[in-house]
């Protein structure tokens, strides 16, 4: 049952990240109607800075369960790639515990005073001249570490699974 519900999350969070990779596309198709408004006919934008840090951090914080689940993240090859494979799941396991958990978690509990705070307050944003609602950004936040976490614990419990049962979970 536990196998089952990690493969449903694992489904859900590979597609979510497939479906958040389009925000790629409308970073750069901003980013490009920006320049060529600037440059070409002498009349930037009053939004494109704060539609490019919101595009430009969502896509980066609600990628990071896509990169859990793809084992994308980054390792000291040098030391990790000589390890044997149980040697590799225990050094994983005990790094996941002592900075990934605690890590996630305090970026949690921010994210979500952030977020509280940004509905609470109608709070706008403060860097550009267009002052946009500051809430979807923030909640955007907050969700990506709900999926962070979620995602992480799933690799934990398959990581455990696999060093108890030597098979992939």
């Amino acid at each position: 049952m536990l196998r089952a519900a990690i493969r449903r999350l694992d489904w859900f969070i590979d597609r979510s990240g497939k479906l958040l990779s389009w925000l790629v596309l409308a970073f750069v198709l901003t980013m490009a109607y920006e320049v060529i408004a600037r440059y070409v006919f002498n009349a930037p934008t009053v939004w494109s800075y704060d539609i490019s840090y919101m595009l430009g951090g969502g896509m980066t914080l609600l990628g990071g369960a896509y990169l859990i689940l793809h084992d994308g993240h980054v390792r000291i090859d040098v030391i990790y790639g000589r390890l044997s494979t149980k040697q590799k799941l225990v050094v994983d396991i005990v790094l996941w515990l002592i900075f990934f958990l605690p890590m996630v978690l305090i970026l949690l509990q921010s994210s979500w005073h952030y977020a509280y705070r940004a509905w609470v307050f109608n709070e706008v944003s403060g860097v550009g001249i267009w002052r946009p609602p500051m809430f979807p950004y923030k909640t955007a936040i907050l969700v990506a570490w709900v999926l962070v976490l979620v995602e992480g614990v799933a690799w934990f419990v398959k990581s455990v699974l696999k060093l108890l049962t030597g098979e992939e979970a």
